[in-house]
């Protein structure tokens, strides 16, 4: 994972989030998937997982929804670049995909997170 996604991680934790890293969670199936990042609200028990992907592409896009599919918990794919077709085939699905670069609006992504996650 690069410097941004732990500046990130970093500044979600000063909020008040519990962060995880490489968390195996297991889906419906009984198969187990393995998420870069699980985020949870201690107050609420609610939890987000991260995946980070460097460049998100049409090839991922399948492994992703089926891991969605299986896994009930809100999935957010972090990336420093995106296909844009990817990008829209996620969103349909109901996954965000959140471009990380140095110039990202920290702020914005941690809004996301607690609107997901609710108030502590």
């Amino acid at each position: 994972m690069g410097e941004e996604l732990e500046d990130l991680l970093r500044e979600v934790e000063k909020r008040g989030f519990k962060v995880y890293r490489r968390v195996k969670l297991e889906g419906t199936s009984g198969f187990g998937y393995y998420f870069d990042v699980v985020v949870e609200n201690p107050a609420t028990k609610k939890k987000a997982a991260l995946t980070y992907i460097s460049e998100v592409g049409a090839r991922h896009v399948l492994p992703l929804l089926t891991c969605k599919v299986d896994v009930d918990v809100v999935h957010l794919v972090l990336a420093k670049t995106a296909d844009p077709i990817a990008t829209i085939l996620l969103k349909e699905a109901g996954m965000d995909v959140v471009l990380i670069d140095p110039s990202m609006d920290k702020e914005k992504v941690v809004e996301k997170l607690r609107k997901i996650l609710g108030e502590l």
